[in-house]
Formats: C-alpha cells, structure tokens, sequence
C-alpha cells in the first residue's frame, strides 16, 4: 500500500509539473502583445529624386494589374484586382512548399525579353520613387512544426505582419539602374493562427517584443536588364543584402518576381533562412512540439508613389 502511495504521488507531481510547463509555456504568452506597435518608418534615400510620375500614352495599359496573374490571387478591395498570392495560401499544408510562394504568369505581349543594352547614367525624367503600402502588402515567415502529441502530426505555421515601410526608386528608361532602399518590418507584430504561438514566439525565441524591428539595408538588385521596361512586363531578378533580426545581420538573398503597371509595383518572392543564423533556436516544447530550425520569409509588397501634401 505504500508503495502504490509513492508510486501515486510521483504521477501526481509529474502531471503537477507538465501542468506547470504547459501553463509557462502555451497560456501565458498568450496575453503577451507585440511591444512596440505601428507602421515603422524607414528612410527614403532618394528623397531628391523626382517622383511626379506618369506612364506615356504609347505604354498605357487598360488592363492595370490583370497582366499579373497568380494561383490563387489576394484581390485589392480598393482596385478589385489580383495582386499577388498571400502566403497564408499554404497554412496548415505538409511539407514546407518549394519554389516561388506566388506565381507570376507574363502577358504573351511581354513574355520576349528585348537585347540588353549597356547601362547609362539615368536623368531626372527618367527615375521616380514608389513607398511601399504597408496595407496592401505582407511579410511573413513559414516553418515546419510537428506535434509529438497527436501522431507526429505536421504543420506549415505561417505568421504575417502588415506593418512594413521601405523605398524603391525605379529607372523606367534602363532597368539596371534602379536602387532599393532601406525597408523596415515590425516583426513584433506577426500574428499565425494561434496567438499562443504568437505570444510565446514574441516572449521566448525570436525576442520580436525585445527586438521588434528587422531591417533589410544595403541590399541591391541582381540580374534586372539593362534596358527600358515595357509596362507591365514580369522580371526575375534577386535582391542581395543585409538582413538584421534579433540584432544579428547576415546576408540573404530574396528571390523575386514584379511587375510595374503604370506607377504600380507588385514584387513577391522568398529567402529561405535558419533561425539559428540569426542567434535563437526554433521553438521546441519538449514531449509536445518541435518546429523546423530552417525557415522561410516571404515579402509580397505593393509599392506607389508617395500623395503630394
């Protein structure tokens, strides 16, 4: 008998414990919100460089983004027009999808790439710069997880954040020649589907509440032509920085696609990144769940020029 009392106890303070840990871990970061709220600025480098902006009448497209087709479209509720495929498409899927989160189909009218010239110093007349819409656009992360608990079950978490500023200035007359600046994501404001996920990924493992702020800086684009752009066509192309998140920087390298429509720019494409790089580990809740150290960032940005006051 007593025995089956000490044997009953140690159960008892074992599920006292677990309890404990599950409460630690999963239902108090629940209330935990993002610490530092709002759309983060970031600064325009080409701040001189003229933005009054139109498309010639020869390059006017009545098709505006429609030219931009994607598998399953986000449609604007201000333009009632697809503009990139949301990454939250593949929430809840199996393995961690490969490729391009969104796929661009070209107009067969822009589909030929003209030769390549050689780059020029461009005019005024020539750039213009867009701001990126933090409303329209998203960054998000996608990683594996698996629940131990019910049958090694796996899921594709997906957290999103709209809260995103960043400048492009665009060479119309030569591609080549066009610069990205600074762009600036609140990462502390990520939201999946669970916030208790949420809450703890702001509170134990990428920090977002100490560290709310990622910044892409330095970065420069990799194979645009050197050549004007038909309005409207798609390009491929990389862009090459520096990725700061958990105050630590390392390079990565996004792999894009956009299109301009008029003074539109859509760009989606992705970086595949380990959390580790960036000074935390993946998220793991022993016996209960264990998430992928390999994680993928995905920018879906809608860039204009900015309003005149």
């Amino acid at each position: 008998m007593k025995r089956r009392n000490v044997i009953i106890a140690a159960i008892a303070l074992v599920a006292i414990i677990a309890a404990i840990l599950v409460i630690r871990d999963w239902v108090i970061p629940t209330f935990s919100t993002a610490s530092v709220t709002g759309v983060p600025t970031a600064v325009n480098p080409f701040a001189a460089t003229k933005t009054n902006f139109s498309v010639p009448a020869s390059k006017a497209n009545n098709n505006g983004l429609q030219r931009v087709a994607f598998a399953a479209p986000v449609v604007s509720a201000k333009a009632q027009q697809p503009l990139y495929r949301s990454c939250t498409d593949d929430r809840g899927t199996t393995p961690t999808p490969t490729g391009l989160p969104a796929t661009i189909v070209p107009d067969a009218t822009t589909a030929a790439t003209p030769e390549a010239t050689t780059p020029s110093t461009p005019t005024a007349s020539d750039l213009f710069v867009v701001r990126v819409v933090g409303a329209e656009s998203e960054a998000c992360y996608q990683v594996g997880e698996v629940f131990f608990d019910s049958n090694d079950e796996f899921n594709l978490a997906v957290g999103v954040t709209k809260t995103i500023d960043g400048f492009v200035q665009i060479d119309r007359a030569n591609v080549a020649n066009s610069q990205i600046g600074e762009i600036v994501i609140n990462i502390a404001e990520f939201q999946s589907d669970n916030p208790r996920r949420d809450g703890i990924i702001r509170d134990r493992w990428l920090e977002s509440n100490k560290y709310p702020l990622a910044k892409f800086i330095g970065a420069t684009f990799v194979g645009l032509p050197a050549r004007p752009y038909q309005d409207g066509e798609v390009l491929a192309f990389d862009i090459t920085g520096n990725l700061e998140v958990h105050a630590t920087t390392k390079q990565v390298t996004f792999h894009m696609q956009g299109s301009l429509t008029g003074d539109t720019l859509v760009v989606t494409g992705y970086a595949d990144v380990k959390m580790s790089d960036f000074g935390f580990s993946a998220p793991e809740i022993g016996g209960m769940l264990k998430a992928n150290d390999e994680a993928r960032l995905i920018l879906n940005l809608v860039a204009r020029p900015e309003k005149a006051a």
